[in-house]
């Protein structure tokens, strides 16, 4: 959840260089923020995300949804920012929780960037919770409302712990470089009424960190991913299906019989 000064950046670029200048602006969505107006060359969205569309290459379908997700993308992205900083001011002060990651906190390192360069800011929010893998899976897996899945910008609210879903390819020396901990949650927070949200995030970190942490065993945390990654309707990366079976082994069955389907080529160790 890190801020880039796009300004700053494109004036050193196109200073000393002719390099092109692109910014992948889906976490903001050009209603909050425009990149080709603070001197980025291109400017890059997922319309599976915010602008609301649906598969990789857009068929006549898909270009209608962005048509008409874009129509309600300024009521959308207010929600989600109103939601998202609720949530996130909820998690800062939260006992079980060490660190929050949102743009719109005074707490946040890029906050005087993300003021001066956006004119508001959408549902992404990133914590820490106390504890480790087994915590953040058994918050997972308590969570009731928000639903465990690794994409974002959805009118619902979507949580995933990145270390072992959209970044379990990267190497482990990698992902802590990038801050990519054991107990780091992604959320994208939706459209759902806050009050809600909190009350289940609440009952989740409870149950998570106060109760049961240190009794979850490693074959219960290896079935809750698989069970999302068969449900789910992303390709798996081959690497990052081989790190799955090794991190959480035993392997559970329904995993293996996906994971049949792939051909895997494991990279040599170094």
């Amino acid at each position: 959840m890190k801020v880039v000064d796009i300004k700053a950046v494109c004036e050193i670029v196109h200073k000393k260089c002719e390099a092109i200048v692109a910014v992948d602006n889906t976490f903001m969505s050009s209603y909050f923020q425009k990149p080709l107006l603070l001197g980025a060359d291109i400017s890059v969205h997922s319309l599976t995300k915010y602008m609301n569309a649906a598969g990789a290459v857009p068929s006549p379908f898909d270009c209608f949804l962005v048509n008409r997700g874009l129509k309600t993308l300024h009521v959308r992205m207010e929600r989600h920012m109103e939601n998202g900083l609720k949530v996130a001011r909820f998690l800062e002060a939260h006992p079980l929780v060490d660190k929050v990651m949102h743009p719109g906190l005074p707490s946040h390192p890029q906050h005087d960037v993300a003021q001066r360069q956006c004119s508001g800011f959408s549902g992404m929010v990133t914590f820490r919770l106390k504890g480790g893998l087994k915590e953040s899976t058994l918050f997972l897996k308590n969570l009731k409302i928000v639903t465990l899945a690794d994409s974002l910008g959805s009118t619902e609210s979507l949580a995933e712990l990145p270390a072992v879903m959209t970044h379990a390819a990267l190497p482990e020396e990698q992902r802590r470089l990038l801050g990519i901990t054991d107990n780091l949650i992604r959320l994208s927070v939706g459209l759902e009424n806050s009050d809600d949200l909190i009350r289940d995030i609440d009952q989740a970190l409870n149950k998570a960190v106060r109760l049961g942490g240190p009794h979850v065993k490693s074959h219960d945390i290896g079935a809750t991913f698989s069970a999302h990654v068969v449900n789910s309707l992303t390709i798996i990366n081959e690497y990052a299906a081989v790190y799955f079976e090794y991190k959480f082994s035993p392997c559970p069955a329904e995993f293996q019989s996906r994971e049949m389907q792939v051909k895997v080529e494991v990279p040599p160790s170094t």
